[in-house]
């Protein structure tokens, strides 16, 4: 089978799309008997996660070192979730690890992202890479990737999102994050909350650093294991810089870490803060998706003017009441598509939830891009991984872009 079809197969294979728990994911990849060597960073957190895994990657491979980094969700091409230095694995290399996954698992039926799981760490082992970089994607306790021992952990923030599932306790997601980190080794806290679980957490068996105490930036420079460096204009979250310089700092599998701090400095991460040329006008690209990820986005736009036409659509299990207000004063127009996505929000709910604003609603995100061609205002994409990938896929097959 080629990797369309695999991806086709193991949409269908398991009854839910999200399914926590480690049982079934770690019995599998004991039968696969995959000898992993590398040096594993486990990255957790409400927001910053991907951003955190890229700069880190970005570091490796300045440094010289082989590196494998699992991230979700991606945006344009499935590939996008497994590099391997860089690069995206090849569909011939993710098929080989499906092939070995199907013949593995028997009679046990793995969830789409387990498989993803082990399809990463069996390219990881293929590749003979010496750092793998994992991203959990919900929660972490019960996450596929905790099935590894992380070498070192990184918690990057704590805020509400996915609460069907993780919950509303600030204090409980704060714990389930943590799960991913083991006793004995370190662990990277990208912020200190005000939660009473940090505090018992500091006192865990293993190195424990928390942003603002022990790493962080100060007037415009990043602090941390006795060292300072001026920070540049950041295209990424300055939380994930921050914590990819004291990781660096810390990790002993860096070896120059001054390429590498460098390295992490100039780091870009497709669809986050990403600015195109279409048709003449600027396109920013975010995939904030929650209240905490649109209000880091807020913070970088700058004075608030209405000066965006805003394509937004997102689940439905958002919290438009706290994400909607913060983006309002940036608006001239709200442009509503219908993702294809079946967990998208209708239409009718974000029109209802902008009431007031000047609003278009569409039935496809083609449609919406269609009658957005006819505007000359900077346009601001937003909402979901989901609403990135398929305005970026309309851009890229119906209309010449002069994208740098």
């Amino acid at each position: 089978m080629d990797l369309a079809a695999w991806l086709t197969k193991i949409e269908q294979l398991h009854p839910q799309e999200i399914d926590l728990g480690l049982e079934r994911v770690a019995s599998v990849w004991q039968r696969l008997n995959a000898p992993l060597n590398a040096y594993v960073i486990t990255v957790a957190g409400t927001n910053g996660k991907g951003s955190t895994v890229a700069a880190l990657q970005s570091a490796a491979i300045a440094d010289g070192m082989s590196v494998c980094a699992f991230t979700s969700p991606h945006i344009l091409r499935y590939n996008e979730r497994i590099s391997v230095n860089g690069e995206m694995a090849s569909d011939d290399m993710i098929c080989r690890a499906f092939e070995k996954i199907d013949a593995a698992r028997g009679d046990i039926s793995l969830s789409y992202f387990e498989f993803n799981t082990l399809a990463a760490l069996l390219v990881a082992v293929e590749a003979g890479v010496e750092l793998l970089l994992l991203e959990v994607g919900l929660g972490g306790r019960l996450d596929a990737v905790n099935i590894i021992d992380a070498d070192l952990a990184v918690v990057t923030s704590i805020a509400l999102d996915h609460e069907d599932w993780l919950g509303s306790d600030l204090d409980v997601i704060a714990a389930e994050k943590a799960w991913v980190s083991r006793p004995g080794r370190p662990v990277v806290i990208g912020e200190v909350p005000p939660l009473k679980f940090w505090s018992g957490f500091a006192e865990r068996d293993g190195e424990t650093l928390f942003y603002g105490r022990d790493f962080g930036v100060k007037n415009g420079e990043w602090f941390g294991a006795g060292l300072s460096r001026p920070l540049p204009e950041l295209a990424i979250p300055q939380n994930s810089v921050a914590i990819a310089l004291q990781v660096v700092a810390l990790c002993p599998v860096f070896k120059d870490t001054e390429r590498a701090a460098r390295a992490v400095m100039h780091t870009t991460v497709f669809g986050r803060m990403q600015r195109l040329q279409w048709w003449g006008r600027e396109v920013l690209f975010d995939v904030a998706h929650n209240p905490a990820s649109v209000a880091l986005l807020v913070s970088r736009l700058g004075a608030a003017e209405r000066q965006f036409d805003i394509l937004f659509a997102c689940m439905a299990d958002k919290a438009l009441q706290d994400m909607l207000p913060a983006l309002k004063p940036f608006a001239a127009k709200w442009w509503l598509p219908q993702l294809v996505i079946p967990r998208a929000a209708r239409v009718a709910v974000l029109a209802a939830a902008l009431e007031g604003e000047e609003v278009a609603c569409f039935d496809s995100t083609a449609e919406a891009m269609a009658a957005l061609a006819s505007s000359r205002r900077p346009l601001l994409v937003l909402g979901s991984f989901f609403t990135v990938s398929e305005v970026m896929a309309v851009m890229a097959e119906h209309y010449k872009s002069d994208a740098s």
